[in-house]
């Protein structure tokens, strides 16, 4: 332990060494980490985090050596705003005073930079706060004909309209909030509200922002016909300003709806089949099946393609809506074998911010945004986390621990997005589907460029051996065993795999 401790030290006081990003291939297809700002690392002894805190923390998210690997960040809502979330925005070109200003923004541009890590900014455009100038603009000026009383929905009546997303105004007027009171909705009718977003959007990408994270997509208008048609307007526009930034997009609703939406040119869609605990990796836990995980899988890549062959499904386990999965995975096992499970499918992958530690949080949305736990001994960078929460986070270990701990969940984690960097084709393949004789084994292949692997995941809680007709060349490239650092307990011969329990190998 003092070897692997001394060892660590010295990498940590080197910095983040080669970690492979000069000849990684460029593309969408990356490990996205998503820190809640407020909750995540405090330089100023505020109890809120910060970017400067973000900044000390980019060897962790993205370096091999010392943490996970990742090389993208989704920024959580980084504007001023009313709220301590930042979905009530009250300036889309500043940066939020708790958080920091744009030129630590420009700071932490260069820093990501350097270590190839791109960062992708929460874009809020179904509405504002009733603070931001817009708003209170068209309040003082609701009896004239001015642009801003028509940058939101109102409906001037006698009486209020039907419908419980609609507020009083004033006098006969009543505006809409899809959300509530305090987030008054944008009319993208008016074309003067499409040029002032066109304006931030460019404002972010000449900062150093490479991608968009679209909040509430379905909600910009009532149908879906014209939610597709503004965000193919919007998709064409952000790629005339930069072909290249990624554009992903929440559309929270069954496959039906959210389909439609890859046809607008956006890069990706959030998939919320395989979050939660009612989605399909939760299932294939809970039943010791995994059978089902490569049918949805090529589904959805089959129903994906056919849409728009150039997108890509955004894969997550849990965000900062949902409960955390460590609430719904009891055991670290389970967490192992889930964590390998939804980051090997192919697609963009997202690690919400302490995910890797076993952070648990249920309830309301304050506890699921609590403060990320670095140490249990150390105090530095600690937050409050907001002061709605009724429920902490109750963990044996911080980051600190887990690092010097081989067999802890976040070095899974680790080991996981290594193996995803050496075999290019997880992310990027084309899934199909490979039946097996044994009911808690999924198997799938992934072809890219002409190279093809196989993954094989054990959903059961006993070994097995599982018939596998992939030919006598394939071997076992990589393995994953949740309960033994070195990999034991896997075996191929004579077209036969041993699989330990929720053991996972990768074979080529």
């Amino acid at each position: 332990m003092k070897k692997l401790l001394l060892l660590l030290l010295l990498v940590l006081l080197v910095g983040c060494g080669s970690s492979g990003k000069t000849d990684k291939i460029e593309d969408h297809y990356r490990n996205v980490y998503v820190p809640f700002l407020y909750s995540f690392y405090d330089t100023t002894g505020d109890g809120v985090g910060d970017i400067q805190g973000l900044i000390k923390q980019l060897d962790y998210i993205s370096c091999p050596e010392t943490g996970l690997g990742a090389d993208a960040i989704w920024m959580l809502p980084i504007h001023p705003a009313t709220s301590y979330h930042g979905y009530d925005v009250t300036d889309y070109k500043e940066i939020n005073p708790l958080h920091g200003t744009l030129d630590d923004f420009d700071q932490l541009v260069a820093a990501a930079n350097k270590r190839g890590v791109i960062l992708i900014l929460d874009l809020i455009m179904n509405h504002t706060s009733i603070m931001h100038p817009w708003f209170t603009a068209a309040l003082q000026e609701i009896r004239e004909d001015l642009p801003y009383h028509y940058f939101y929905y109102y409906n001037i009546v006698e009486g209020k309209p039907p419908g419980s997303s609609w507020y009083s105004a004033g006098k006969d007027y009543f505006y809409e909030g899809d959300f509530w009171a305090g987030m008054p909705d944008l009319n993208f009718n008016n074309p003067e509200v499409k040029r002032e977003f066109e304006e931030i959007v460019r404002f972010w990408i000449d900062r150093g922002i490479r991608g968009f994270r679209l909040d509430a997509a379905k909600h910009i208008f009532h149908t879906e016909r014209e939610n597709i048609a503004f965000w193919t307007w919007f998709s064409e526009m952000v790629h005339e300003i930069d072909p290249d930034i990624f554009l992903v997009a929440e559309v929270w609703d069954a496959d039906v709806v959210v389909m439609p939406y890859y046809e607008t040119g956006l890069t990706s869609m959030f998939n919320f089949r395989f979050e939660g605990a009612g989605g399909v990796i939760s299932q294939a836990i809970r039943n010791q099946s995994g059978a089902s995980l490569p049918t949805e899988i090529f589904r959805m890549d089959r129903h994906i393609s056919g849409r728009n062959p150039d997108s890509m499904s955004s894969i997550f386990i849990s965000n900062h809506d949902t409960n955390r999965s460590a609430d719904w995975l009891r055991v670290e096992e389970e967490r192992k074998i889930a964590a390998a499970a939804y980051l090997f499918i192919p697609g963009v992958s997202y690690i919400y911010y302490g995910e890797e530690i076993a952070m648990t949080g249920t309830g309301r949305d304050e506890n699921k945004r609590a403060p990320m736990i670095w140490s249990l001994t150390r105090q530095a960078g600690e937050t409050r986390g907001p002061r709605a929460m009724d429920r902490i986070p109750d963990l044996g270990e911080g980051v600190e621990e887990a690092l010097l701990r081989p067999d802890s969940l976040l070095n899974y984690y680790r080991e996981i997005i290594a193996i995803k960097n050496r075999h290019p084709e997880i992310a990027r393949g084309t899934p199909e589907e490979i039946k097996t004789d044994i009911v808690a084994v999924a198997m799938y292949s992934l072809t890219w460029n002409e190279k093809t692997v196989y993954i094989v995941h054990n959903f059961s809680t006993e070994a097995v051996t599982v018939a596998v007709d992939v030919g006598s060349r394939v071997k076992i490239a990589e393995n994953l065993n949740p309960n033994c650092t070195e990999g034991s307990g896997f075996g191929l011969s004579n077209g036969e795999l041993t699989l330990p329990r929720y053991g996972t190998a990768v074979l080529r």
